[in-house]
């Protein structure tokens, strides 16, 4: 099952893990952070555009699916006694549809491509969550409230506590 991975998709999984470690705004490399982030937002807007059609196609595959199977068990006759052969109920086709093992493994597939595609949305906020903040730290730098200096200073804080 997806849920296993520890919050991982199955879907560009390197990728994602890469993206994922780039979530944070490093202030010491402000600069590389502001000439990296259009195209961090970029990249990943594009996987999780892909994860998303994934997750459509994987919606209809099991539409098809369940729509194949119905036919099948239609065509299927049952013994009605001394009334000879009937056709199943729609109720009793849509009760069998469920026990087949080919239904059960289109559910798993779209259950893995919703969770991906929900996690490479949530990275896509992440992305964009952390262009906003440059953009603030930017801002606070170019007003002079904050120099570079004074988030040395701040690390080497953080680093002592550690």
């Amino acid at each position: 099952m997806p849920m296993e991975d520890n919050g991982v998709p199955s879907f560009k999984r390197d990728k994602y893990l890469f993206f994922r470690s780039r979530r944070n705004v490093d202030l010491l490399s402000l600069d590389e952070e502001v000439s990296e982030i259009a195209s961090l937002v970029q990249d990943v807007a594009e996987c999780t555009a892909q994860a998303v059609e994934i997750r459509e196609a994987a919606k209809d595959e099991l539409e098809k699916t369940k729509a194949t199977l119905a036919e099948k068990l239609r065509r299927v006759k049952v013994e009605d006694g001394e009334k000879g052969r009937r056709e199943k109920s729609e109720t009793t086709i849509a009760s069998q549809i469920l026990l087949d093992p080919l239904l059960e493994e289109k559910q798993i597939a779209l259950a893995e491509a919703r969770y991906d595609a929900a996690l490479w949305s949530s990275l896509v906020e992440a992305m964009r969550t952390k262009y906003g903040a440059i953009k603030v730290v930017a801002e606070l730098m170019a007003l002079g409230y904050t120099t570079q200096s004074h988030i040395l200073a701040k690390r080497r804080e953080e680093l002592r506590k550690e």
